[in-house]
C-alpha cells in the first residue's frame, strides 16, 4: 500500500461524523471476525452485538466516549 494512499484514506475517514467513523469500524469488525472464521472453517449467521456493545454504541451516537485526532491515535489505543 502506498504511503500518499493511505494518508488520504486516512483524511477521508477523519472527515466522516463519529457515528460514521463508529459504523465503519463495526464494519472492518464484523468482516474481519468473520474472515477470520472462515479461514478457521467456522461459518457465522450473521453477527448481533451484544448489550455491552449496543449500549456503547448508542453512548458513541450521542457524543459521548473516545475522540481521536487520527486513525493511528484510535487503533494505538485499540492495540492494533
Amino acid at each position: 500500500m502506498k504511503t500518499d494512499s493511505y494518508n488520504d484514506y486516512a483524511k477521508g475517514i477523519q472527515k466522516l461524523s463519529l457515528e460514521d467513523q463508529l459504523k465503519l469500524i463495526e464494519l472492518i469488525s464484523v468482516n474481519l471476525r468473520k474472515t477470520m472464521n472462515l479461514a478457521k472453517g467456522v461459518t457465522v449467521a450473521s453477527e448481533i452485538p451484544n448489550k455491552i456493545t449496543t449500549e456503547a454504541m448508542e453512548q458513541a451516537r450521542k457524543g459521548h466516549g473516545k475522540k481521536y485526532e487520527t486513525v493511528e491515535e484510535m487503533f494505538a489505543d485499540m492495540e492494533v
